[in-house]
């Protein structure tokens, strides 16, 4: 069962079906799910329990400050194992 879970989530991320939030780091925009990168980074848990995005409209969406030292490069891979559990 978790592994249909696991194959599901990543499923949805690569076809972009159900995203409700969007990180832009650098120039490359990332449709994610919060429900995922809550579950697996206190960084975003603590975001999104701090500025409600249920009462956007629409989806919310946060741009990554440099000053992290993340790269588009390195977030498209952290959120490759967030919804894989792998590589």
């Amino acid at each position: 069962m978790q592994f249909v879970t696991v194959y599901v989530l990543l499923y949805r991320y690569r076809e972009q079906s159900f995203t409700d939030f969007t990180v832009f780091v650098e120039c490359t925009r990332f449709d994610v799910h919060k429900t995922v990168l809550a579950c697996h980074s206190g960084y975003f848990a603590d975001i999104f329990m701090q500025h409600n995005c249920e009462s956007c409209a629409s989806s919310c969406s946060m741009k990554l400050d440099n000053d992290l030292g993340i790269t588009a490069c390195i977030f498209r891979a952290i959120l490759d194992f967030m919804y894989s559990g792998s590589k």
